[in-house]
């Protein structure tokens, strides 16, 4: 993935202190990431950069909504998307390995940040796992019933007897004579 200037953080010209940042995350900076089924992507993340003279801690805050397919019937819904991150980047450290998931240790010659990694991550891990139509940012919004009903259509039922090889059920006869 080739780096892009507006996510880099230049922290050796600067004083000690607070400094801000803010990012606009839209389907161009997932492009080189793993887009993970979303799109009509509108993040914004704002960021405080406390800096001392062993290391730099951001805050992270993201804030936006993004669109997905219903797990269930594929209709696409906005979500709301929120998260909250802190990252600890140790300077002046002679090998440059992670000792914790939020703790990088950067090497001494290191002038800047590329932040896009770190961007894409905070949106990774605020993803919901499941994706309903319920979770619809703004409005209450129901799965397409006409999709529904066809997956029950062509769905197997519990209820229907399948003819079982008789080699499995001597199989399960011997575990339930064990049981």
């Amino acid at each position: 993935m080739r780096v892009r200037s507006e996510y880099i953080v230049e922290f050796s010209g600067l004083k000690n202190g607070s400094h801000n940042y803010e990012w606009s995350l839209g389907d161009a900076f997932f492009d080189g990431f793993n887009r993970d089924g979303f799109q009509n992507t509108k993040l914004a993340v704002q960021a405080r950069m406390d800096k001392d003279e062993t290391m730099l801690v951001f805050h992270l805050s993201l804030n936006g909504t993004l669109q997905f397919e219903c797990d269930r019937c594929l209709s696409p819904f906005n979500y709301m998307l929120q998260g909250n991150k802190a990252l600890v980047f140790k300077l002046n450290g002679t090998e440059n390995k992670e000792e914790d998931e939020d703790l990088f240790v950067l090497e001494s010659a290191a002038y800047q940040l590329d932040m896009a990694p770190h961007l894409n991550d905070l949106v990774q891990v605020a993803l919901p796992m499941k994706r309903l139509c319920q979770m619809n940012e703004g409005q209450s919004m129901e799965c397409d019933p006409e999709m529904l009903s066809k997956l029950k259509t062509y769905s197997a039922s519990q209820d229907e007897s399948v003819d079982i090889d008789p080699r499995w059920e001597s199989l399960k006869q011997l575990k339930s004579d064990e049981n």
